[in-house]
């Protein structure tokens, strides 16, 4: 699989998706309905995970990535190199696309 160029067993891959997907839950998105979640994790192997928040002014509002990659710089365990798993699910005529 792809992951494993990247340094992720499938493993960890699959948790790291269910981590962004439960990101999801926490976006803040009242004029698009449209949650995004992210799952960063650091070199230690904590993950740290957001979602998008949405602004009445359009582009104040902060992208899922954005915000996971905030809280981890700010957390006293950010080190770097790390991975980003970021998660859109899309329907289109009744089917789930995941991105």
């Amino acid at each position: 699989m792809a992951t494993t160029a990247h340094g992720l067993s499938d493993l960890r891959f699959q948790t790291l998706r269910q981590e962004a997907v439960a990101a999801k839950a926490t976006a803040y998105c009242p004029y698009s309905n449209f949650r995004v979640g992210a799952a960063f994790l650091s070199q230690d192997g904590t993950v740290t995970v957001g979602g998008n928040i949405e602004n009445a002014s359009y582009p104040v509002g902060t992208c899922a990535e954005r915000v996971a990659l905030g809280k981890a710089v700010v957390s006293v365990n950010f080190l770097l190199p790390a991975n980003l798993l970021v998660l859109e699910v899309i329907k289109v005529q009744d089917r789930l696309l995941v991105y």
